[in-house]
């Protein structure tokens, strides 16, 4: 599938082409791709740290059913089991929450999961042993002090002292940043268009919404604008 995706690229730079493509002209290594890989395309919404982040949760995951003699599929029970057996075994919190992300999306991916839960990770049973999780594994104990008012306040002032483009650009970076509690990935990936400017009301009333499509915390987009 990458090297797939690498030839449709080079060939919208040569050809310039910017319409669709009709399907009788598509390449036919796609259509393979998505009749035996499907599942490989629809990563293609996640970045590619967060991709080679679940690669490695599934892949400890299937080590963990071997070692227990269970199926290497998406299974409550077993994942309930997986996180446990993480958290009893100095795993930090955080790994263990992306690990339950990844395989409730491999889960959501193959259709294993019940269809009247909405995701794997929502199971009682997983949610019970996030609980255990939340108690017995290890916190981050180098979490970083969020940057105050105050010393804001101070950066901005030293970047705008610099009356130019850089400092002016870098200084609306931090204070969007701060004000919409941004991840770096996601403040690097706005553009103009996610903006929405509302002035309705006094000025006190006045400011911007900003759309994300998806966030490290909310692969699936579901709160997807921050005021």
């Amino acid at each position: 599938m990458i090297t797939y995706m690498g030839r449709v690229q080079g060939a919208r730079q040569q050809e310039g082409r910017s319409g669709p493509r009709p399907v009788e002209e598509w390449d036919q290594s796609l259509l393979d791709g998505l009749r035996d890989d499907f599942r490989s395309y629809m990563r293609l919404d996640l970045a590619d740290s967060t991709g080679r982040s679940y690669d490695l949760q599934e892949r400890q995951y299937r080590k963990f059913c071997v070692r227990i003699g269970k199926p290497e599929v998406p299974d409550a029970e077993v994942l309930a089991r997986f996180v446990v057996g993480r958290a009893l075994n100095d795993y930090k919190l955080s790994t263990i929450e992306v690990g339950v992300a990844a395989i409730s999306r491999w889960a959501a991916d193959e259709g294993l999961f019940d269809a009247e839960q909405q995701s794997l990770a929502s199971h009682k049973l997983v949610r019970r042993a996030m609980r255990v999780a939340a108690t017995h594994a290890v916190t981050s104990v180098n979490q970083k002090r969020p940057l105050s008012r105050a010393d804001l306040r101070v950066l901005v002032k030293h970047l705008r002292s610099r009356r130019d483009f850089i400092g002016d650009r870098d200084a609306a970076m931090f204070l969007v940043g701060w004000a919409g509690m941004f991840r770096s990935a996601e403040l690097v990936g706005i553009e103009w268009r996610d903006l929405q400017v509302y002035e309705e009301g006094g000025e006190a009333e006045k400011g911007v919404t900003i759309y994300v499509p998806y966030s490290k915390t909310d692969q699936a987009g579901e709160a997807p604008r921050r005021t």
